[in-house]
């Protein structure tokens, strides 16, 4: 509310000075959102995932938390056993996709193939995180009401650094290093950009590089006609007593 009314005083009482055209449009955007605020923001949260002793429990948390939030989610990962053929299977809230973990390129492999599922989803947003991120959802959904974004995260990184791991070779580094990311702890994608990354696929997979670096490099060279945005870090953080108390 006491948003709503410095805007209405900022439009009344602009600075005769200022050119400010273009801020009030902005301004009255807002106000407009304001006026007529559902946030109905529909997110999908896919969270990346492996089977071992210590994911399996942040698993076991994570998934209660994001029941009790009511939120739609799926957790990915692969799965050698799957039958032949089989592309993958869904148990719950877990995607199992045929195939083997593997750091490189298994990441970015797992992250494009969820992403495919979705791509014609009728989502607004898809947020890609880790399995150690607990995200506070409702301000999350706020932000993005008022201020949408087609890539966006509270973790921006200017560059990378050589990290063979990562795949980031010194020749790679050489020429990529200096093109920012969004750190995968938390991504938020629209499905504009969700379809972005679909159609430059190829380009990600010859990059051979973790997924995250390779979403901002792939956004720096090609996404030009996306907005990106970025989050403050309330917007994601460890909410232990939503976790605990149930």
């Amino acid at each position: 509310i006491e948003m709503y009314d410095a805007l209405k005083k900022a439009i009344k009482n602009k600075p005769s000075n200022v050119d400010s055209a273009h801020l009030c449009r902005n301004i009255n955007l807002l106000l407009t959102k304001f006026e007529n605020k559902s946030n109905d923001v529909k997110i999908l949260n896919l969270i990346l995932y492996s089977k071992n002793s210590i994911y399996d429990e942040m698993y076991s948390i994570l998934s209660k938390y994001l029941k009790l939030k009511n939120i739609d989610h799926y957790f990915y990962c692969f799965d050698s056993s799957i039958c032949e053929g089989e592309d993958h299977k869904i148990i719950d809230n877990i995607i199992y996709f045929n195939g083997d973990e593997t750091f490189i390129p298994g990441i970015l492999d797992k992250t494009l193939k969820v992403f495919e599922l979705f791509k014609d989803s009728n989502y607004d947003y898809i947020i890609r995180s880790n399995i150690s991120s607990v995200i506070d959802f409702e301000p999350l959904k706020n932000w993005l009401y008022y201020f949408p974004m087609d890539y966006g995260g509270p973790y921006k990184y200017t560059g990378s650094f050589v990290t063979p791991s990562d795949g980031l070779t010194e020749e790679k580094h050489n020429l990529y290093g200096n093109l920012p990311f969004i750190g995968g702890s938390c991504i938020v994608f629209s499905m504009k950009c969700i379809n972005f990354l679909l159609n430059n696929r190829c380009f990600m997979e010859k990059l051979d590089i973790i997924d995250d670096v390779s979403i901002g490099i792939t956004f720096s060279m090609f996404g030009s006609n996306l907005n990106i945005g970025y989050l403050s870090f309330p917007h994601l953080k460890y909410n232990t007593d939503d976790i605990s108390n149930h």
